[in-house]
């Protein structure tokens, strides 16, 4: 029986990411601040396959959260097939005026914890097993208006190749989720309000998204869209001048 872990799974593309995986026959370690909403979710699941997803509240932000996560690893004796480090969030607002906590917490979540994680969990997972960074279509690029967050989804592009190449001699894989919009709580807790920045990629379906995830793992792939069209948009990005695209998409902010 393969197993997965997922981090921030009690809601958005970790929620959904779950569900998929028991669907597919995994089984299911997940973890997130809200047990409650864990504990909806071990329910739903257990509808679709008995003893399916097993689930721990552990805060990510907290300063000994990987130790946490390792002691609950090593007490249960698990070991994994797939590690869907999903944990993250994002804050609309000018870089000046951000409030310092949000600033911290956000590289945290999004960059520290998934590293030292992803360092941690490299004993524990099995021959021919796959680390799933989500990241983003922000992580291609500057975000003026954004400005934190687009920068740490480009740590978590750079990251994931980087150690896809490092763990060809571990036998490991390391790939990066790319989506673009979904609707998902992500706009809520961003404080995004309308974003017009998005206007010109269109949200989509969550279990769309992962659906195409979902496939992308399947055949390896190392960047793995959320919609292929999207493949255009990459192309156009990597072939104007980088201060040309930040600039384009602090018109878009501009406009929230």
């Amino acid at each position: 029986m393969k197993r997965a872990l997922i981090s921030g799974a009690s809601s958005g593309l970790g929620e959904a990411f779950t569900k998929a995986l028991v669907k597919e026959g995994y089984d299911c370690v997940v973890f997130a601040r809200r047990g409650d909403r864990l504990k909806a979710l071990q329910d739903e699941c257990h509808d679709i396959r008995n003893h399916s997803v097993e689930f721990f509240e552990l805060d990510a932000l907290r300063s000994d959260a990987v130790d946490i996560l390792e002691a609950k690893i090593k007490e249960n004796s698990w070991t994994f097939d797939l590690v869907i480090n999903n944990a993250g969030f994002g804050y609309v607002g000018d870089f000046e005026t951000m409030d310092e906590t949000v600033m911290h917490d956000m590289i945290t979540l999004n960059c520290t914890f998934l590293t030292m994680s992803t360092h941690r969990l490299i004993p524990y997972m099995n021959p021919h097993a796959t680390f799933l960074n989500v990241s983003s279509l922000a992580g291609e690029m500057s975000g003026p208006g954004m400005n934190v967050y687009y920068a740490t989804k480009n740590y978590v592009s750079a990251f994931s190749l980087a150690c896809d190449i490092e763990f060809k001699s571990l036998g490991l894989r390391s790939l990066a989720f790319i989506p673009g919009p979904v609707h998902t709580e992500f706009g809520r807790v961003a404080k995004a309000g309308p974003m017009k920045v998005f206007n010109h990629v269109p949200s989509m379906d969550v279990d769309l998204a992962i659906k195409r995830a979902i496939k992308g793992l399947q055949k390896k792939q190392r960047f793995i869209l959320s919609q292929p069209s999207h493949r255009v948009l990459l192309w156009l990005v990597k072939g104007l001048p980088r201060v040309w695209v930040a600039k384009a998409v602090a018109k878009l902010q501009s406009k929230r």
